[in-house]
């Protein structure tokens, strides 16, 4: 192997595999996606729903986290639907 690349290719289903065994994913493609998400103005992308929503499950016990996807993914928008997700309606308060 002369290079990153074909080592990742050479080796990516078992590498795969055992990212998902150390870092289950919370949100997975058969669970429900968060109800508030159908109340956002703009209707995301089943993707987008269920990043938002494993996102906010995340963050219920955690101070912070990571939206990482490729330019025009809807990061911002992803960003913004977690927001609204753990708002619940209320108004949002300072920190």
């Amino acid at each position: 192997m002369d290079s990153i690349f074909s080592y990742l290719r050479a080796h990516a289903t078992e590498l795969g595999s055992r990212i998902l065994e150390t870092h289950p994913p919370l949100q997975g493609t058969k669970d429900p996606v968060a109800p508030r998400i159908a109340t956002l103005l703009r209707k995301a992308l089943p993707a987008q729903a269920l990043a938002i929503t494993g996102t906010a499950k995340y963050l219920r016990n955690a101070k912070s986290a990571r939206i990482v996807a490729e330019c025009g993914a809807g990061k911002t928008y992803m960003a913004l639907g977690t927001i609204h997700v753990l708002a619940e309606g209320r108004p949002s308060q300072r920190w």
